[in-house]
């Protein structure tokens, strides 16, 4: 599938000037338009009520992902995200993504592997 490939071409040829370029184009100039037409529907499935009172901090560390809603980005082996504050006044979290791909074989096994933060 497409996210998949695109998911793997991350992984592959991570660098700091594409993650500049993803950042400047997708997240600060919208040069690139990610699909908003997606169904999240499964998404609210079996929750009918929120959290009252949440306490961000207790994110603050390590985090493996173990399930999700598409399989071509939310069940990497091993896909961790991290947590940690971003001002002395604990109000905001910045979150990094360590994922790995695995690499086919006819490109010498193993795995891609891409951190984001």
């Amino acid at each position: 599938g497409e996210q998949s490939c695109a998911t793997r071409c991350f992984a592959e040829f991570s660098s700091e000037d594409l993650d500049n370029w993803l950042s400047c184009t997708i997240e600060e100039n919208e040069c690139v338009k990610v699909p908003q037409n997606i169904d999240n529907s499964a998404e609210n499935v079996g929750y009918n009520t929120a959290i009252k009172k949440f306490d961000p901090s207790s994110l603050v560390g390590k985090w493996y992902k173990t399930d999700g809603l598409n399989p071509n980005y939310d069940l990497f082996d091993c896909q961790s995200n991290t947590f940690e504050f971003t001002d002395d006044k604990k109000q905001e979290l910045d979150m990094g993504i360590f994922f790995r791909v695995i690499r086919p074989e006819e490109y010498g096994g193993g795995f891609w592997e891409n951190s984001l933060t």
